[in-house]
């Protein structure tokens, strides 16, 4: 899976989980959080697969 649909789809669970938990939509600042984590993520996953 490319870099970029991950983190889309990690943001779409952590935006849906968001909206369940709080029952309502995340801030921008808080949106711009979600990105950094789930691309920080996405990227330390594709090291550990580059070292298998």
């Amino acid at each position: 899976m490319s870099e970029r649909k991950a983190v889309e789809s990690v943001i779409g669970r952590m935006y849906r989980d968001h909206l369940i938990r709080t029952g309502r939509l995340p801030k921008s600042r808080e949106l711009k959080e979600m990105e950094k984590k789930a691309k920080k993520a996405a990227e330390e996953s594709d090291n550990r697969k580059a070292r298998k």
